[in-house]
């Protein structure tokens, strides 16, 4: 308790200095740890920013299966699911995918006007239509497009016969969506060709939407493709997932095993993720280069500073070799001061450092990037 009475008096009587020392301490503290918390900042940012700004397959993949209508989906999802279980692990894969959205295409045709129509399930499609009507829920039920109703002259309750189906009921009409979505932008071409004729690839009327029934019942010999879409759940994938994802990411989409089960994958999600990569290293050298200078400039004024502070004790050093202490005494009582102001100046400095960087953060960083403090800011 003497001790730090004494230690009070002396910061005290030489305030100044004192002052001076926790100054420049605890702004080379924050200029130590502004660095390391902004750089864990600027990643994640970066990887949101480029992740969100990727088309739909630069952040996710597209997995294609074609055979009957009716059994290819448990096959394709089977199959998708030990590949990703093996190259991912069961756990990454439901943390950093979203739920996938899974179809099924066929084909059908209008003999009357000699044009064919994709008849599709594709899961949850009735929330993503405004549709008058209801939405289809039992076997041969469809929904047709405000288009394809007004070409062919089908309405709510008409009946589609001989389309290479069977007889079809149509129980709703929708308006056909804005093609850019997540959920339609792979497929927009091909379900409403009428509506986008300058990419259309297919041609022919906009797709009837049935339930899944209609194609579980559909006969073997039934032909259409199956796919199965995800994306990347931007929000749970951290800075860390980044370097092992992309290495998982391309072992699956050059999956031999889907290869060989004729399984197509689409995706540029490694890409995107080695992008991230690169502008982590571009972020990284002008963010170490300024916070190394700041701190090699704070640290030789501190050691000026607290060598005159120091110094400036010299009277009482002797005083205390003349009453007999020790080395190991006279060096504790030499550098005290100094050492307590700079074990109260360094946590002062780091929170002030993590302040500053979650301020500049949340102006030039993607909105809702979190600021954390992480070990090497200590």
């Amino acid at each position: 308790m003497r001790q730090l009475i004494a230690l009070g008096r002396g910061l005290a009587h030489r305030a100044g200095s004192a002052v001076m020392i926790f100054i420049v301490a605890a702004v080379a503290a924050a200029a130590a740890a502004a660095g390391p918390v902004y750089y864990q900042a600027s990643q994640a940012s970066i990887l949101r920013d480029v992740v969100a700004s990727a088309p739909l397959i630069g952040r996710g993949y597209e997995a294609t299966l074609t055979g009957s209508v009716s059994g290819t989906l448990a096959t394709l999802r089977s199959t998708l699911a030990q590949e990703l279980d093996r190259d991912l692990g069961a756990g990454a894969v439901s943390r950093v995918f979203n739920p996938p959205v899974a179809a099924i295409e066929g084909q059908g045709s209008d003999v009357a006007i000699s044009q064919t129509f994709p008849l599709v399930w594709r899961s949850g499609f009735c929330a993503h239509l405004v549709i008058r009507g209801s939405c289809p829920t039992a076997a041969e039920h469809v929904i047709i497009s405000t288009s394809t109703a007004r070409i062919t002259g089908w309405h709510i309750g008409s009946q589609v016969r001989d389309s290479g189906w069977p007889t079809l009921t149509v129980t709703g009409i929708y308006k056909p969506p804005g093609p850019n979505s997540d959920y339609w932008v792979l497929h927009a071409p091909d379900y409403f060709p009428f509506e986008l004729p300058a990419s259309s690839t297919a041609g022919g009327l906009d797709a009837l939407f049935t339930p899944q029934a209609t194609m579980t019942d559909a006969p073997l010999a039934q032909q259409g493709t199956t796919t199965i879409d995800d994306t990347l759940a931007l929000g749970r994938v951290r800075v860390g997932d980044v370097v092992p994802l992309t290495a998982d990411l391309t072992t699956f989409v050059n999956s031999v095993f889907l290869s060989g089960q004729n399984v197509i994958v689409a995706s540029t999600a490694p890409s995107t993720l080695a992008s991230v990569q690169a502008s982590w290293r571009t972020v990284a050298v002008p963010v170490a280069l300024t916070t190394t200078t700041v701190l090699l400039l704070s640290w030789l004024l501190l050691f000026l500073i607290v060598t005159d502070a120091v110094d400036a004790r010299g009277p009482e050093v002797a005083l205390a070799k003349l009453r007999g202490h020790g080395k190991g005494g006279i060096l504790v009582f030499g550098l005290s001061e100094p050492a307590a102001l700079l074990l109260v100046a360094l946590p002062v400095g780091a929170l002030a450092g993590w302040a500053g960087a979650a301020w500049l953060a949340g102006r030039v960083l993607f909105p809702g990037t979190p600021v954390g403090l992480p070990w090497l800011a200590w």
